[in-house]
């Protein structure tokens, strides 16, 4: 299971990623998100990066190898700090709305 959480966290840190910068750099994707969702396209990346953290910490059962442990940390790091981001720019959105 732990195995897995290693794979599924890392996959799903480079799919928030790629969703970060799609609905932050493109209008016409936050807008259909939003329309078809009624949400804030980041506030489903923050979700989605929060759940790619608890689960990279679930897999930090599994570590058998260098390169598990790599890939471990650098998605620890990076979705920690998709994380930081996301709340600073929602939070200051939040006071400027």
């Amino acid at each position: 299971m732990a195995r897995h959480c290693n794979r599924w966290s890392f996959i799903l840190t480079l799919f928030c990623l790629a969703l970060f910068a799609s609905s932050a750099f493109s209008s016409q994707v936050k807008t259909a998100i939003f329309h078809w969702t009624g949400v804030h396209p980041l506030w489903i990346v923050l979700c989605l990066s929060l759940a790619a953290f608890f689960l990279s910490f679930l897999g930090l059962f599994s570590i058998n190898n260098w390169l598990t442990a790599l890939r471990i940390g650098i998605t620890l790091m990076m979705s920690f700090s998709l994380s930081v981001i996301l709340i600073f720019v929602l939070a200051i959105g939040q006071l400027l709305s």
